[in-house]
């Protein structure tokens, strides 16, 4: 479990629309660059990436962390096609704390 971790939206700025619903500010996310730390794995046909946030990070929301790793990976969906090489980062705290400053 990563420590240290609330929601990634908990300081990003919102407000309240004319019809009641609360809207976020921009979020600016990090560059996420490989390193020497990282675990390589090869997807399924049940690989989804908010599980494997939950196997490696113990937190399914950090999801977005994988996906950034992997570009194109996503683009709203969880489900990720059976043979793809994925990076899963695992210098999650400096990931997180980089996403905390460029939106602070």
């Amino acid at each position: 479990m990563i420590n240290d971790y609330s929601s990634r939206y908990a300081n990003i700025s919102s407000s309240i629309r004319w019809d009641g619903k609360q809207v976020y500010s921009s979020v600016t996310y990090p560059i996420v660059t490989p390193q020497d730390s990282d675990i390589t794995i090869i997807t399924n046909d049940t690989t989804y990436i908010d599980s494997l946030a939950y196997k490696y990070y113990g937190d399914y929301s950090l999801y977005w962390i994988i996906s950034l790793a992997n570009s194109g990976l996503g683009n709203g969906r969880l489900s990720v096609p059976a043979g793809l090489q994925l990076r899963i980062p695992m210098n999650v705290n400096s990931i997180i704390t980089s996403f905390k400053n460029l939106n602070l």
